[in-house]
């Protein structure tokens, strides 16, 4: 039986006023954390950032994007999300004759 370890990865995570943390994953030994599951708190962001710089998502050999979406953890940071800077907050009314 798969013994389950005890000891949570986490990343903090901020976006706009809000901090939390998200449980890391390790594939092929790197801790990362998944775009999908910074999502599912925050739906509208697409990008993750330290510092202002935008961080890239982890690549194979070829170039190509891994799936899912994931950056490498960086558990003494806290990771800033993103929305599009062409994503309006702003409320769409709709007039009724």
């Amino acid at each position: 039986m798969e013994q389950i370890n005890s000891i949570i990865r986490y990343q903090s995570v901020r976006f706009h006023d809000t901090l939390v943390q998200i449980q890391t994953i390790v594939f092929n030994g790197i801790e990362c954390l998944c775009l999908e599951d910074v999502q599912h708190r925050f739906p509208s962001i697409t990008v993750l950032c330290i510092d202002n710089i935008q961080l890239a998502f982890l690549r194979d050999t070829n170039g190509t994007q891994l799936t899912p979406l994931r950056i490498e953890a960086c558990p003494d940071k806290i990771i800033e999300a993103i929305e599009p800077i062409g994503k309006s907050n702003h409320v769409i009314h709709t007039l009724m004759s």
